[in-house]
């Protein structure tokens, strides 16, 4: 077999093509780190993909054990070092959304188990068979945050203890986004530019807080649990999807806001569920009838977004494509077909792509800004140190 893994963003091989390595070994470096999940060969790498020859796919842990009241230097840098990122979908460092929220000085914390995609319950399982090491999740980030835990849970039931608020909503479409809990739950409206840490919320999937667990009990992110079809299957990172299912294509994410992807394509870390992808019915021109307006939760101008050509990032930028949540409402109300939520998802991430390569050459120009500060001051000191000896020789003179 033939495991696959993606590079995320930020980040770099840390192997070369030919080179052993074991289970839980790292592979990538970066803004977050990718282990191997299986033993084998590194047969195949470029920019933005690697290929590894398995030769055995038994799991072992690779990190020493860590206390769950360690200090909470030591618990980021585990969090950081098992390349945990978030499970619900969004996929940001977990270390990196933790740290702001220290920064910031969080009061809440919430625990999101709520399932709203039609046909996944991933997460589900995992409070299911999982609620020791969950509880123990929550338990490491109440104690490295400090705040108070606040459940939230749909039609599945999260584990919970009496001294955590338990939350329960109807599982629709898009109730379990982080804006919408914070509306539903606390009465909070985000505003455009906000998110929930700017109001004391740090919102954590049930699966970051089991992976956590999993992370202090010695074991990097190299699987998770993810809905294949009809069932819930415990899969290492890396394990090819056209050796679970068959077909040409697949649905990756739910059937509403699932993004097609090709025979190639493997489990990763964000992968909820997958399924053979349904047929598409050719796409007509849009007929500018605003449903997709309608329907969507951001009140986002999406008819206008869908009609932008690829790469008018500015324009993409200004109609606030990066807001998009990507529940997947509009493109089923389309009439002409359009699959509206895979157009505005490449939208937002080429925003977000613009925005990273932004914030990039600004901390570049500021370092170097502040090495010839630095210069500066050190030839003002060398000239100010020779006018001083040659008045001393002068004098002596």
């Amino acid at each position: 077999m033939i495991a696959s893994y993606l590079r995320p963003l930020q980040s770099r091989w840390c192997v070369e093509p030919g080179e052993a390595v074991r289970c839980g070994a790292l592979i990538g470096t970066g803004r977050v780190r990718t282990h191997a999940a299986f033993t084998g060969t590194v047969t195949r790498i470029d920019d933005a993909r690697l290929e590894l020859d398995v030769a055995d796919a038994e799991q072992v842990p690779s990190l020493d054990p860590l206390e769950v009241h360690s200090s909470r230097a030591a618990v980021l840098e585990r969090i950081e070092q098992a390349g945990i990122v978030g499970l619900g979908g969004g996929g940001f460092p977990t270390h990196l959304k933790l740290v702001e929220a220290l920064r910031i000085g969080v009061g809440k914390l919430v625990i999101n188990a709520v399932e709203c995609e039609p046909g996944v319950h991933c997460d589900a399982a995992l409070c299911e068979q999982f609620e020791p090491e969950i509880v123990q999740g929550i338990e490491a980030l109440q104690h490295l945050l400090d705040a108070e835990v606040h459940i939230i849970q749909g039609a599945a039931t999260c584990p919970s203890r009496q001294a955590w608020q338990t939350h329960t909503l109807n599982a629709d479409t898009p109730a379990g986004a982080e804006r919408h809990l914070c509306r539903s739950i606390f009465g909070i409206t985000l505003a455009a530019e906000e998110r929930p840490v700017h109001h004391g919320i740090v919102v954590v999937n049930v699966g970051t807080a089991h992976a956590i667990a999993r992370a202090l009990q010695g074991w990097p992110l190299i699987s998770r649990m993810v809905t294949v079809g009809a069932s819930n299957q415990w899969l290492a990172l890396g394990t090819p999807i056209s050796s679970l299912l068959d077909g040409a294509s697949f649905l990756v994410g739910g059937r509403l806001s699932g993004a097609r992807v090709g025979s190639d394509a493997a489990i990763d870390k964000t992968t909820n569920a997958v399924e053979p992808a349904p047929a598409r019915l050719a796409a007509k021109p849009c007929i500018n009838c605003a449903a997709c307006d309608a329907v969507c939760p951001e009140s986002l101008p999406v008819a206008q977004l869908a009609r932008l050509p690829r790469g008018c990032v500015d324009t993409a930028q200004r109609l606030s494509a990066d807001r998009c949540i990507e529940c997947g409402l509009c493109t089923p109300v389309c009439p002409s077909h359009i699959d509206v939520v895979d157009i505005l998802r490449k939208h937002r991430g080429d925003v977000r792509h613009a925005v990273a390569e932004q914030r990039a050459a600004a901390t570049s120009g500021s370092r170097f800004e502040a090495r010839e500060q630095r210069r500066m001051a050190q030839r003002a000191l060398r000239d100010a140190r020779r006018q001083e000896r040659l008045q001393r020789r002068q004098r002596n003179g």
